[in-house]
């Protein structure tokens, strides 16, 4: 394996940058070893769900899906901001308004991780009582030992998130061993790896809630001087780089899942705590330097991604017999599949069969799925019956019409299996492959990883700057504007002018999202607005979740009723 990635690496370094410096080749190897979109592959099916899915939606449905996915997030976060906050100076028993905040938002997060437990612990499933329950049974204990801690403590409770994560998830354990069941408890319970991977994953994303507010409160303290504010506004990058290595290897066995879990945690900070230092930047020459950073890395994914299709395209069309006129890395790719002369007498690893992820799937993908599982060297001849409707744990599901088959099947999310094709299409003799058919699938999947870090994080990254412009202009209007640190300033006769920039910096995104498409587009035949559709589809609950959860979590650091005073002063203790 570390043999394969490292002539990966190579390669991408040397393609790209076969013209520099042995320093500069060397430097950008060990940039792309860093990127998790380089660290990753496609399964089989999720290649075979993503090329029907681009070949069945239409573009009207891409366009209502990427536009409306936002949408829950800003309804929630609108009605949260609604709920009229109290002077925190009045005491815990006056703010009411703040409880009921609370109340929701623990809420929320308790959905949210019971949604990544569904698709990370085998056997884990909530019908919606369970879940009305659970969300119940959170608001209403978690808030109680808050309010409880406020009245012998001191209100508000210096950093009320952190404070009471202990007390958190113990209700949280607790309320999900009464509303699951002994019995489900106590198979998540042996599950020791699975349960692991879960922690690990919750820390990972736990961490986050230190990490940038910490980051926030450095780039205020430097902001008085412009060298230093730079200097720390240029380390966002390299945080961010830092937890999406750290989360990507908490599900590092999960690949199909990666991306979207990633991107939609770690991006999502990003994003926000990006823009919020834009707009609190007090030099032009910050702002200016930011954009171009982000500029470069856009111009350099970009050039890799380039040089990565055509030569991924050209090795398909070769082994293919495809002609060269036909520039699609999907239908070429599948082409690959479908050879049954020359697949059985290539050695296939590091290649996944099933997904970790549900999909849906047509009748003919299902059959081609069930001849590739029926290989011996994929399974051991599971049977997958026709109009199945028995329930199979949500990480091992093949599609909606796989759920019976028996649990041999949950292995291929977390080990390599080798590939055998279905039919055979334009058969060119093996003995004028110049490669192994392994190694061009291998890297036609690996570049179906990359496309979709890309996408969805450039899809992120344009959508977030104007969400947060337009909420600091909807704010400046609320009363509750005044109890937002990051608004201190702010008003509704300067706030057109500190959201300039940042409405600068999404355009500067929406230009990046659009030379990604296009080059996608005329490089390897991608329709990347449906590849964050489908990505955004066939992993909605996970996506909303996070979006309404980190949206919530992020804003509450913000909030001073939650105690979030970086001087350690906390100087409404000692009153």
């Amino acid at each position: 394996m570390d043999r394969v990635r490292t002539r990966y690496y190579s390669f991408v370094a040397t393609e790209t940058g076969k013209h520099l410096r042995p320093w500069a080749v060397k430097l950008k190897r060990t940039w792309f070893a860093m990127q998790i979109s380089h660290r990753g592959k496609y399964s089989i099916e999720r290649m075979i769900a993503l090329n029907e899915y681009t070949r069945t939606a239409s573009i009207l449905r891409v366009l209502f899906v990427c536009v409306t996915t936002p949408m829950p997030m800003i309804v929630l976060v609108l009605l949260v901001e609604m709920i009229p906050l109290q002077d925190p100076s009045d005491g815990w028993q006056a703010n009411y308004g703040i409880w009921i905040r609370t109340a929701l938002q623990a809420g929320v997060v308790a959905l949210a991780a019971a949604d990544q437990a569904r698709h990370l612990l085998h056997g884990v499933r909530f019908s919606v009582f369970q879940l009305l329950a659970l969300f119940v049974s959170i608001a209403v204990n978690y808030t109680g030992a808050a309010i409880a801690v406020a009245a012998s403590l001191g209100f508000p409770i210096p950093f009320m998130a952190i404070t009471m994560s202990t007390a958190f998830f113990t209700v949280l354990i607790a309320s999900f061993r009464i509303v699951a069941g002994k019995r489900v408890f106590r198979e998540i319970l042996a599950q020791r790896n699975q349960l692991y991977t879960f922690i690990g994953f919750l820390a990972a994303q736990m961490l986050l809630l230190l990490v940038y507010p910490f980051y926030q409160v450095l780039f205020q303290a430097a902001s008085d001087n412009v060298e230093y504010e730079l200097a720390v506004l240029l380390l966002l990058p390299l945080i961010k780089s830092a937890m999406k290595n750290l989360v990507s290897l908490t599900i590092a066995r999960m690949e199909d899942l990666v991306p979207e879990a990633v991107i939609f945690t770690v991006d999502f900070f990003n994003a926000v705590y990006l823009a919020t230092s834009m707009q609190s930047a007090t030099s032009s020459i910050t702002i200016a330097t930011i954009m171009a950073v982000d500029v470069i890395q856009t111009a350099i994914a970009l050039q890799d991604l380039y040089r990565r299709t055509d030569n991924v395209l050209e090795r398909l069309q070769e082994v293919t017999g495809i002609p060269s006129t036909h520039k699609s890395v999907l239908d070429n790719a599948l082409a690959l599949c479908q050879r049954t002369d020359t697949f059985t007498q290539q050695k296939r690893t590091y290649i996944r069969l099933a997904s970790c992820l549900p999909h849906e799937l047509s009748a003919s993908s299902r059959a081609l799925l069930y001849q590739l599982q029926q290989h011996p060297g994929n399974s051991h001849g599971l049977p997958i019956p026709s109009g199945a409707s028995t329930d199979v744990p949500p990480r091992v599901r093949i599609s909606r019409a796989l759920r019976s088959l028996p649990s041999k099947i949950k292995s291929t999310c977390s080990s390599t299996s080798s590939i055998h094709p279905a039919v055979s299409v334009m058969p060119v003799p093996p003995s004028s492959l110049s490669e192994p058919l392994s190694e061009v699938l291998s890297e036609t999947l690996r570049l179906l990883f990359t496309t979709e870090c890309l996408v969805l994080s450039e899809y992120l990254e344009s959508v977030m700057p104007f969400l947060y412009g337009g909420f600091m202009l909807a704010m400046v209007q609320l009363p509750n504007a005044q109890f937002h640190s990051e608004l201190e300033g702010v008003d509704v006769h300067n706030v057109q002018r500190r959201v300039q920039s940042i409405f600068v910096y999404a355009a500067l995104e929406l230009l990046s999202m659009a030379a990604l498409v296009l080059l996608l587009h005329q490089r390897g035949g991608f329709r990347a607005l449906h590849q964050v559709a489908f990505a955004l589809e066939t992993q909605r609950s996970l996506v909303q979740g996070k979006l309404l959860l980190w949206m919530l979590m992020a804003m509450g650091f913000r909030v001073v009723h939650f105690g979030a005073d970086f001087t350690f002063n906390f100087k409404w203790l000692h009153q």
